[in-house]
């Protein structure tokens, strides 16, 4: 259906843009799981090309329609980059909070730091550097934040 409205709406891109439309709204109505709608938009969406500002409409309007029904998804691979992008963000946060406050950074530190994955730990190194006083509290740091944990063997 999706390549059909395609080869429809090739002159017409707004009209194409209401078919993509129908064509998502359809799977929710359909009462697919999750997994299931997922898997099919992603080729309705591969099939169904829009320029970027009708593809900016179209998602506000998917993100209206799965508000109201309470049915905003997120992959498990979306939410695994976006933890990643925070703690990335607290990486940075750290590096230039310990450089503002005390000049360069102490290598230890650094290198704790960047093997830390745990937002928690993360945070509490953040919240640990907008307190310190002395730059020797700052050591307290790299003992909070653990050291990569080494790969799980397989299992034979």
């Amino acid at each position: 259906m999706a390549h059909l409205r395609t080869q429809d709406t090739r002159q017409n891109l707004a009209e194409r843009q209401q078919a993509k439309l129908a064509l998502t709204r359809r799977l929710y109505q359909l009462g697919y799981e999750r997994t299931a709608i997922i898997q099919l938009f992603r080729l309705i969406d591969w099939v169904m090309r829009l320029p970027a500002a009708l593809e900016r409409s179209f998602w506000q309007t998917l993100r209206a329609f799965e508000a109201e029904r309470h049915m905003t998804y997120v992959t498990s691979v979306e939410r695994i980059g976006i933890e990643q992008g925070h703690a990335a963000g607290l990486r940075a946060a750290i590096r230039l909070g310990v450089e503002l406050r005390f000049g360069e950074a102490d290598a230890e530190l650094i290198a704790a730091m960047e093997t830390c994955h745990d937002l928690a730990v993360l945070q509490r190194g953040y919240d640990h550097i907008k307190t310190a006083q002395l730059p020797e509290e700052l050591r307290q740091l790299a003992e909070i934040l653990p050291a990569e944990e080494p790969p799980a063997k397989p299992t034979p």
